[in-house]
């Protein structure tokens, strides 16, 4: 016989040791604030940078027509 899901109580949770936190976290030597901000950066440049080749692109296309 199949037992209910109402009648079954979810396992206690465990708590994480310090390696687990820092595993699930990324840990916090791999990363600091600086290097957040500095990725950041370069990924908006890239961006900018993609964006602005796109239209100009777009923009010579349009004269071409």
């Amino acid at each position: 016989m199949t037992q209910d899901l109402k009648d079954t109580k979810p396992e206690t949770a465990k708590e994480l040791d310090t390696a687990q936190v820092q595993g699930v976290g990324g840990g916090a030597d791999v990363c600091t604030i600086e290097e957040g901000i500095s990725q950041l950066q370069q990924a908006y440049d890239t961006l900018v940078d993609t964006a602005s080749y796109v239209m100009e692109r777009v923009a010579t296309a349009y004269k071409a027509l």
